[in-house]
C-alpha cells in the first residue's frame, strides 16, 4: 500500500506492509529439500502474479530470493522491498550494484540498467532453486538442473529462457508464461 507524504516541497512515497504469517521459502527448502514440481510451479505462478502487479506500477523488486518469499497458508508472498525501485527511463546502468548473488540478474552487477526482465531472471533462478533444492551458486546446481529426473525438460526450458545472460533473450514479460495444467508451466512465448 503506497502512500504519499510531502516534505520540503518534494513528494515522497512510503510503503506500508502487512505482517505475513508463514515460513521463508529458504526454511521450507532447507527442511524438505527440493519441492515437488506441483508445489514449485504453484508458488512460482503466485509470485509471477505478484511481480506482474509490481511491474504494472513501474516497480522492480530486484531481490527475489528464497529468504524474501514467505510461504503462508494462502500461498507465496513476496517481502523485503528494501532495494526495489521504479523504472528509470533512458538510464543505461543502475547507480549502485545491489542484489543477492545467485539470484540477482547480471545487470544488477553493472552490465546494464535493471528493468522488469531483471525480476524475470530472479524468478527463473528461484524456480530452479525450488526444483533442485540447492542454491544457484552450489556446484551441483547445473547438474541437477540438467537432470530430467530432477527438473522436467519443459520447466528447464522456462528456467533457461528466464535466466539468459542477455536481457533481450529472456522471457520479456511474466504474462508470457502460460499455465494450461496446474502441475506444468507448459509454454513460453
Amino acid at each position: 500500500d503506497a502512500q504519499e507524504s510531502r516534505g520540503l516541497g518534494d513528494v515522497y512515497k512510503r510503503q506500508v506492509y502487512d505482517y505475513v504469517s508463514g515460513r521463508p521459502l529458504e526454511h521450507v527448502v532447507q527442511q524438505q529439500g527440493k519441492l515437488p514440481e506441483r508445489t514449485a510451479t504453484q508458488l512460482i505462478c503466485q509470485l509471477c502474479d505478484a511481480v506482474t502487479e509490481l511491474h504494472r506500477h513501474g516497480i522492480i523488486h530486484r531481490d527475489i530470493t528464497p529468504s524474501n518469499v514467505i510461504v503462508a497458508d494462502d500461498g507465496a508472498h513476496l517481502v523485503d522491498f528494501g532495494i526495489a525501485r521504479t523504472v528509470a527511463a533512458n538510464a543505461t546502468h543502475d547507480t549502485t550494484a545491489l542484489g543477492t548473488y545467485g539470484f540477482a540478474s547480471p545487470e544488477q552487477f553493472g552490465f546494464a540498467q535493471t528493468d522488469a526482465r531483471s525480476d524475470v531472471y530472479s524468478l527463473g533462478r528461484l524456480l530452479g532453486y525450488m526444483l533442485t533444492g540447492v542454491y544457484p551458486d552450489d556446484k551441483r546446481y547445473g547438474q541437477l538442473l540438467a537432470d530430467p529426473h530432477v527438473v522436467p525438460s519443459q520447466l528447464k526450458s522456462v528456467i533457461d529462457r528466464a535466466c539468459s545472460f542477455e536481457p533481450s533473450a529472456r522471457i520479456q514479460s511474466l504474462s508470457l508464461i502460460h499455465i494450461s495444467e496446474p502441475t506444468r508451466l507448459l509454454s513460453i512465448s
